[in-house]
């Protein structure tokens, strides 16, 4: 996906990045904890923002992460 190259999508893009690294190294944490951490003001702006950057939301990221990275573990 392109977005504009406006200097907030460039910092959203980069949290939403981290917060990707975070959900998947942390996933004791509540995606709430994970957007504060990212550098969001709110849990609702986090998941706006995680839509819009990745089509899906930050608990079905997560979900199809950790099951992706399960089946890798086995098969090798």
């Amino acid at each position: 996906m392109e977005f504009g190259n406006n200097f907030p999508s460039l910092i959203n893009q980069y949290r939403i990045e981290e917060a990707k690294k975070l959900l998947l190294d942390h996933p004791d944490k509540t995606t709430a904890e994970i957007g504060s951490s990212a550098g969001f003001s709110s849990k609702s702006a986090f998941y706006m923002e995680f839509k819009k950057f990745t089509g899906t939301n930050p608990n079905a990221y997560r979900r199809k992460e950790l099951k992706n990275e399960s089946t890798f573990r086995k098969n090798f």
